[in-house]
């Protein structure tokens, strides 16, 4: 794998493109990744139709208004780092509820010596918000990287109380085929226990993303914003982008909508989560899984 070229936006706080150092045309991502917190709501978590949801988490999450918060940045800088090379910070907070403390997420890149860039975030959740649908950053690349290849469980959907029915091994799929096309639309095509996952296009060119430790992943061609508005598979349009979601924590799935919530064990809770990502470029000719031991190796 070559190296990376990134560009920033410093009055958003984001990554604004990135694409391989051989070929500036090649975009990898096209918005950065930044802090996500919500899901389109599981029938689990309460049906979206109605408009009482009688205690379950979806009211909640709907009065601390996750589903459209915005995130603020509140810094960004570039400072020089002791073996030469630069690194950015990028500091954004999500103000939920007035009188209460902000989630704030903390994000440093550093482009490393191969070429490849790390990404350590650092996000904090005040005790109010002890219970999440997830914890995690999302980021938009190009529709047609739509080869998605990772190291976890698999082939299908799995979630931290679902997990059984995966095994552990190296799948591949589309990011088309990812999506679960529940009567009424819905998050899908989550896999736990990740190690690292790669999105291609049919050149072979594409994107490797791996873990300092074990994460969560999904991507599909349809955004959590049009997943919650939609209310039947027919209203649904295949956006020109892959959305990928890379999470520290997601909440499990419970059986909330005929059953009980889903265990407290299984429940994304406040406090500090730390996650980090080493992201290279991808050729034809090049073994995901070298590439992604290497990749690991920087963030030890």
């Amino acid at each position: 794998a070559g190296g990376l070229a990134a560009e920033f936006d410093f009055e958003r706080g984001v990554l604004a493109s990135l694409s391989g150092c051989d070929d500036r045309e090649r975009q990898l991502i096209s918005s950065g990744p930044q802090m996500h917190l919500w899901r389109a709501p599981l029938d689990n978590d309460g049906i979206k139709a109605l408009s009482y949801h009688g205690g379950k988490p979806l009211e909640r999450w709907l009065d601390w208004g996750l589903d459209t918060a915005k995130l603020k940045l509140e810094a960004a800088n570039v400072s020089r780092r002791r073996d030469g090379s630069a690194a950015i910070s990028l500091r954004h907070q999500l103000q939920l509820l007035p009188g209460e403390p902000p989630i704030e997420h903390r994000q440093q890149w550093r482009l490393m010596k191969e070429g490849w860039l790390a990404m350590f975030n650092r996000i904090t959740v005040p005790k109010v918000f002890g219970d999440l649908p997830r914890v995690g950053i999302r980021m938009r690349l190009p529709s047609d990287l739509d080869e998605v290849s990772w190291f976890g469980l698999g082939p299908h959907e799995t979630y931290v109380d679902r997990r059984r029915s995966g095994a552990l091994g190296v799948w591949s799929s589309s990011v088309a085929d990812q999506y679960v096309p529940y009567i009424v639309p819905q998050a899908h095509g989550n896999h736990v226990d990740t190690r690292w996952c790669s999105l291609r296009g049919a050149g072979g060119l594409g994107l490797l993303i791996a873990g300092a430790s074990r994460f969560e992943f999904s991507a599909s061609h349809y955004s959590d914003e049009q997943l919650t508005r939609a209310k039947h598979t027919c209203d649904l349009e295949r956006e020109d982008a892959v959305i990928l979601c890379l999470d520290a924590r997601h909440r499990g799935l419970g059986s909330g909508s005929c059953g009980p919530d889903t265990l407290s064990r299984y429940h994304v809770g406040s406090g500090r989560v730390q996650f980090d990502f080493a992201l290279a470029p991808l050729s034809r000719r090049d073994d995901v899984a070298r590439v992604a031991r290497s990749l690991t190796s920087l963030l030890r």
